[in-house]
């Protein structure tokens, strides 16, 4: 369970390193852009589920949504949409690919 903005901040930097992208966490957890980068943390128990965070921003394939269930959790869960897998698989086969041309 997260007590602050700040603490899920922290906590997205670590999604991000663990993940490797760019969520655009300043204008995320600015005020400028909340249409484009925004999360929004749920911490009322259904079921299972203690908790949920859902990130939104946005990369050059699109609108990206990854959802993470019960995060900081041992049964922590993390959901991605379609763009945000498109982005990661292409970010894989550029990575790659530069380096088996190298």
């Amino acid at each position: 369970m997260f007590n602050s903005d700040h603490e899920i901040a922290d906590y997205a930097i670590e999604i991000e390193d663990m993940i490797e992208i760019d969520m655009n966490l300043s204008d995320m957890f600015s005020n400028d852009l909340s249409n484009y980068f925004n999360f929004v943390y749920n911490s009322r128990a259904v079921g299972v589920v203690e908790c949920s965070l859902v990130f939104n921003f946005e990369v050059e394939e699109g609108s990206c949504e990854l959802k993470i269930l019960n995060p900081k959790s041992e049964i922590e869960e993390f959901y991605y949409n379609e763009v945000l897998v498109r982005h990661i698989d292409n970010k894989f086969l550029i990575h790659n690919g530069s380096q088996l041309n190298a």
